[in-house]
């Protein structure tokens, strides 16, 4: 069962789409604008032309070989072995000479399984330990369990929705729990996350029998309010790594760095909004044809890939693909990639959405993702023409 699936009912939290029903002064629906013109967001903001995103993501030209094509498959019908221990080999050389530069390069074109944790730890903190993570991880969970917060309960009912409905995550329940609990709870939070992102920490009233004035604190203590899916941040993490001391610290560097700029609206140049803005562009320059129909049929473009962009396709596509692309944000220090992929679903469905008689088909047709392979799309979209070297 995916995100896109869930009824409206099903959970107390809000769902990504939220913002939709009553977007800024600067936004309109989608339903209104497809009657008279394509695009929903219709302020003036700066986004990467195609040649810009194509020299951000260079390393993922098809010539290339990449982690995610060549470890999967091969003319030949199996992965490259080869190509496999030449990048795990790369990867331990880079780690152990601590380089985050040649970390970041090696990330463009995909981690190898077995070290991708590391690569990440290293490219997200570079300066913290494995010692410094336990640390962390158990004086925040020190904190939980002193305190009880009603956004706790909220934050639980999701990972208890998604652990009961996606096979993929059921195991991981107590890990997941665990880390979404500590996000709530992190006080060094604040600190860490994206100047800019958007987020505005709500404030609450605290009243004691022992203190004579009531004090206004920051509630959550981490800023964070969990929405419906925000427990998908956290479950490809789990398979990096068996312990949730380790998985926290790769959500906190994650979530600090990116997805804190995913669920919050902003002008930030690599905020919701400009991604949202970025999806328009590339799909009006590349496929016209699609965006004239989706006008024609009145689709509400941003309902469906808004889910996508505020989880980063975790939860739609298969951990493995999420974890392919997440590479690629780490790489390239962008969540670029995620628009581009969002466009990139939408050509390869191309087809079947010029073929749709109403918006009702176009949502099915978009609706499951379980299949799609992340960056074979990534390619297809930014470079098409390329072919690789014999």
């Amino acid at each position: 069962m995916t995100p896109a699936t869930w009824r409206s009912g099903s959970q107390p939290c809000a769902a990504p789409t939220t913002w939709l029903r009553a977007p800024p002064s600067a936004m309109k629906s989608a339903r209104t604008l497809a009657r008279q013109w394509w695009g929903a967001i219709r302020v003036q903001l700066a986004v990467k032309s195609t040649g810009e995103l194509r020299a951000l993501m260079a390393d993922l030209d098809s010539r290339y070989p990449q982690v995610g094509v060549e470890d999967q498959f091969t003319n030949a019908g199996g992965p490259d072995a080869a190509f496999v221990e030449a990048r795990l080999k790369l990867g331990q050389q880079a780690l152990a000479a601590n380089d985050l530069a040649r970390i970041m390069a090696l990330c463009r074109q995909g981690c190898p399984t077995s070290l991708r944790a590391d690569m990440w730890e290293l490219a997200l903190c570079p300066v913290e330990t494995a010692a410094t993570h336990a640390d962390t991880f158990d004086q925040i969970m020190r904190s939980v369990q002193r305190t009880d917060l009603l956004v706790d309960k909220l934050a639980l009912l999701d990972v208890k929705h998604i652990c009961d409905f996606d096979d993929n995550y059921f195991i991981f329940y107590s890990v997941i729990r665990d880390a979404v609990i500590a996000l709530n709870h992190d006080l060094e939070l604040p600190n860490l996350i994206t100047p800019g992102c958007g987020i505005i920490p709500a404030k609450a009233t605290v009243r004691s029998s022992t203190a004579p004035e009531p004090v206004v604190v920051q509630y959550p203590p981490s800023g964070f309010i969990p929405f419906r899916g925000s427990s998908y941040y956290v479950t490809p993490l789990c398979f990096l790594s068996a312990s949730p001391a380790r998985v926290y610290s790769l959500l906190r560097g994650m979530y600090s760095r990116y997805f804190c700029l995913l669920h919050t609206i902003s002008s930030h140049p690599q905020g919701l909004v400009r991604l949202c803005l970025l999806f328009e562009t590339l799909l009006h320059t590349h496929q016209p044809l699609i965006c004239a129909r989706l006008v024609e049929l009145g689709v509400d473009h941003l309902s469906i890939i808004v889910p996508w962009l505020v989880q980063a396709f975790s939860g739609f596509l298969e951990p493995l693909q999420v974890l392919l692309l997440w590479d690629r944000v780490v790489g390239c220090d962008s969540l670029e990639p995620l628009a581009v992929l969002a466009a990139a679903i939408f050509a390869f469905r191309k087809q079947r959405i010029m073929a749709a008689t109403h918006k009702s088909e176009v949502c099915r047709v978009l609706a499951d993702l379980r299949g799609l392979l992340s960056i074979p799309l990534l390619q297809f979209c930014l470079f098409p023409q390329a072919e690789r070297p014999a």
